[in-house]
């Protein structure tokens, strides 16, 4: 009985011991994930700037007639399409 319970313990402890390790990996990687979410907003933050220029930039097309489409008709099935 005593054999089979220093066994117990030594397994116990080896388990004890690999969770142990197995929490530092799995800290780590929450630190990368979260280092990453910062770099991600902060390149948002960064560009931010240059896309609102780019969009002032940009010409501007009459509400009434949409760029580059013509103007949407009903068809007798229902669908639409654009009336050039």
């Amino acid at each position: 009985m005593g054999r089979w319970r220093r066994a117990q313990e030594r397994i116990t402890a080896r388990r004890g011991d690999l969770d142990t390790l197995a929490a530092k990996p799995a800290e780590q990687l929450e630190q990368v994930n979260a280092e990453r979410e910062e770099l991600a907003v902060a390149e948002r933050i960064l560009c931010r700037p240059a896309e609102l220029a780019a969009a002032d930039a940009a010409p501007r097309s009459s509400p009434r007639w949409p760029a580059g489409r013509g103007w949407p008709r009903k068809l007798p099935d229902e669908r639409f399409t654009a009336h050039l």
